[in-house]
């Protein structure tokens, strides 16, 4: 697992002792991201575009809110009042420094994860088998990494980094199986999509995946097919919780431009994965699907 994790730190390790000057060339970090996934020119001064307009608003609107719901750690107190307590995993502790976590208080399975990142979580299925000098020496790093200067996701800069544990949802019964996971991008408060995740390999691009419209029609003609061997497409059952699903991304989603509410199901039930304000350019849409996407986004 280690040796995964080490691999996707390699780029953020070698672009940490720049932070200071990524985060004062926002536009460029994120120009760099976008000509990465994309091979073409980042346009924020006319953008048009699905990503462009989310980048668009990471740069000129105030995105103190995103700072807000994007901590995994505060953004529970917004989930519940706005949905229910239900809807949350179970909370097992929250630390500053992981020197001070005891381990043995924490059950024999959990997750434990940064509050400030992406992708920087753990998943402990068996406490016996845990190496807690590499998990601590881990969680470490990411408390210090300044994930949002690099990344150009400057909200998640001014989050104060914590350390979380959470309780392992199981999928279907096996504690091994990766959580199916649906993300439904909502646009001014209203679920228009989903994307959803399946058999995932951790640490690693790897995924079934299929979009949906809100009455659970799959559209695989909205990905860009020369891409589409980069992830699989997989049919996933509507969900029994659908409904609900729909009635809490369009709570959770109101007042924003756009943002995208993670949702997982647990034993028939809706669970809260996180909200996502600027998602991942690994999506491989059509441009025809992007710029769809993008006309929903009105920027002033």
């Amino acid at each position: 697992m280690f040796k995964l994790i080490i691999m996707n730190n390699f780029l953020y390790r070698s672009l940490t002792p720049f932070a200071n000057l990524c985060a004062r060339n926002q536009k460029l970090m994120l120009s760099l991201r976008y000509w990465k996934e994309n091979k073409r020119i980042l346009n924020l001064s006319k953008p048009k575009l699905f990503a462009e307009k989310i980048f668009w608003l990471a740069c000129n609107t105030d995105t103190s809110m995103w700072s807000i719901l994007a901590d995994k750690y505060v953004v529970r107190d917004f989930v519940a009042s706005k949905c229910g307590e239900s809807l949350l995993s179970e909370l097992y502790g929250v630390w500053d420094n992981p020197d001070d976590i005891n381990y043995q208080k924490l059950p024999n399975k959990f997750v434990i994860k940064a509050n400030n990142g992406c992708g920087s979580v753990i998943i402990v299925r068996d406490k016996d088998h845990l190496n807690i000098e590499s998990t601590n020496k881990q969680l470490k790093y990411w408390l210090k990494l300044p994930f949002g200067d690099i990344s150009g996701q400057l909200h998640y800069s001014h989050i104060k980094p914590k350390i979380i544990a959470e309780e392992l949802l199981i999928q279907d019964g096996n504690p091994n199986k990766m959580l199916i996971d649906y993300k439904i991008h909502c646009f001014n408060g209203k679920p228009l999509f989903v994307s959803v995740f399946s058999d995932r390999i951790m640490y690693k691009h790897q995924v079934n995946e299929m979009l949906y419209d809100m009455d659970w029609v799959a559209h695989p003609e909205w990905y860009d097919e020369s891409k589409r061997d980069l992830h699989e497409s997989k049919l996933i059952d509507k969900p029994l919780c659908w409904e609900e699903m729909k009635t809490i991304a369009q709570r959770l989603s109101e007042g924003f431009k756009y943002v995208r509410v993670d949702l997982y199901v647990i034993n028939g039930k809706p669970k809260f994965g996180e909200l996502t304000f600027t998602p991942g350019l690994d999506t491989f849409y059509s441009k025809k699907f992007e710029e769809r996407l993008g006309d929903l986004i009105i920027i002033d």
